[in-house]
């Protein structure tokens, strides 16, 4: 197996659909999961005045964006200046255009992820909760 074909077949088949969709679905999971886990603990974590969860959960969602960027431009990196002549014509357009999306979207949830975890460094979050 050449050396093209080894990246093409990381992009075929189940696994290749996969692979190419997830950077997609993988930051915008982790900045749900952050603001739902972060609403649900508010009351607790101010009964107990310890707001380490909150950081932790800001931590964990932004790391897991950040790979999920870091993945899609893994995927960006393996097919650039690549083409498939056995392959129908803009295919390694669309996954580039998938693993840039994938990028962009990464991005935008990281930044959504720290603006989000932002206000429980500078303010204090238990204001207001009874």
């Amino acid at each position: 197996m050449t050396e093209r074909q080894a990246r093409w077949s990381r992009f075929t088949g189940k696994s290749g659909a996969i692979r190419l969709w997830a950077p997609w679905l993988i930051g915008p999971a982790a900045w749900a999961f952050h603001q739902v886990f972060t609403y649900w603990l508010s009351s607790w974590m101010c009964t107990t005045e310890s707001l380490w969860m909150f950081h932790a959960a800001t931590a964990a969602a932004a790391t897991v964006a950040a790979a999920g960027g870091a993945f899609a431009w893994h995927q960006w990196r393996t097919v650039r200046g690549m083409t498939f002549p056995d392959r129908p014509e803009g295919t390694a357009s669309r996954i580039r255009f998938q693993a840039v999306v994938g990028i962009g979207v990464c991005a935008a949830s990281l930044i959504g992820i720290l603006l989000e975890g932002l206000p429980n460094v500078v303010l204090d979050p238990c204001v207001g909760v009874p």
